[in-house]
C-alpha cells in the first residue's frame, strides 16, 4: 500500500476480532512481512480464527506455521460468508478483511448482512505491469499465443489491454480460459468471451478444464502446438 499504517493499526488490534479471513495468498505475505517488521511473528494470530478462501491459501498460511480453520468447498469469496453462515460463525463476530486494493465488496457487504462486523485493510496493491502487457501484445501479434489463462479480474483487465497493444481483430485472438465465474465476469465486462471455465477455482483446476474442453472434441489448437 502507499502507507502501511492502517495495515499496522489492523495487526496490532487483531485481539479485538473473531475471524481474519484472507482472500488470497499475497495478503497472507503481506500481513507476515508486517508482522516481521515489527519483530512479531505467526504467535500474533493466537485466538484468532483463520479462514483461507482456497488451498493456496491455506498452503501459504501453513508455510508460517498458522493453520487455517475454515476453507470454503468453492473458493470464491461469496462462498466464504456462506460457509461461515453455515457454521453459525458470522452474527455478532468481528471479521478483519486483509485484502488487495482492488478487493471487491461482496464479501464485506455479506458478512454485514448476516450480522457480522468487519473491517476492510488494504494489504497490498494490485499494479499493472505496463512492460507484461506489452509482451503479450508482442506475443499475440506475432501469432505466438494459443490459449490466454486469466486467474484474477485484474488479470483480465491487463489481458484486455495487451489485445488493444496487440492491434489483433477478435477473430486472431486466443482462446480464453478463466478459473472461476467471478474473473469470468469481468472478463466478459470487458468484451471478451470467454471459451473455459474452471470448476474448481484454481490453478489446477483451470488447467483440468482446458484438458476436459479439448478431450471434447473442440480442437481450437492443433495437437501439435497443444503439447507444447
Amino acid at each position: 500500500p502507499r502507507s502501511f499504517a492502517a495495515l499496522d493499526r489492523a495487526l496490532d488490534a487483531l485481539p479485538r476480532h473473531d475471524w481474519v479471513v484472507f482472500t488470497s495468498a499475497n495478503g497472507v505475505r503481506a500481513c507476515m512481512d508486517r508482522l516481521a517488521s515489527a519483530g512479531r511473528d505467526a504467535r500474533a494470530f493466537a485466538g484468532v480464527q483463520l479462514c483461507a478462501i482456497g488451498p493456496a491459501t491455506a498452503a501459504e498460511l501453513s508455510r508460517h506455521g498458522l493453520r487455517a480453520d475454515c476453507v470454503p468447498r468453492s473458493f470464491t469469496t461469496a462462498d466464504i460468508a456462506q460457509t461461515l453462515a453455515a457454521r453459525g460463525a458470522v452474527s455478532g463476530k468481528s471479521f478483519l478483511l486483509p485484502g488487495s486494493d482492488r478487493a471487491g465488496s461482496e464479501l464485506p457487504a455479506a458478512l454485514t448482512r448476516m450480522g457480522g462486523r468487519r473491517e476492510v485493510v488494504c494489504a497490498y496493491r494490485t499494479v499493472l505491469s505496463t512492460e507484461g502487457m506489452a509482451a503479450a501484445g508482442r506475443a499475440m501479434r506475432g501469432g505466438e499465443v494459443d490459449v490466454a489463462l486469466l486467474t484474477s479480474p485484474s488479470a483480465a483487465e491487463a489481458y484486455a489491454r495487451a489485445i488493444a497493444r496487440s492491434g489483433g481483430g477478435r477473430a486472431r485472438l486466443p482462446l480464453l480460459a478463466v478459473i472461476g465465474p467471478v474473473t469470468g465476469r469481468a472478463a466478459r465486462g470487458l468484451g471478451l468471451g470467454v471459451a473455459v471455465t474452471g470448476t474448481a477455482h484454481t490453478d489446477e483446476g483451470l488447467v483440468r478444464a482446458l484438458e476436459k474442453y479439448w478431450k471434447k472434441g473442440n480442437h481450437a489448437v492443433s495437437p501439435r502446438r497443444a503439447r507444447r
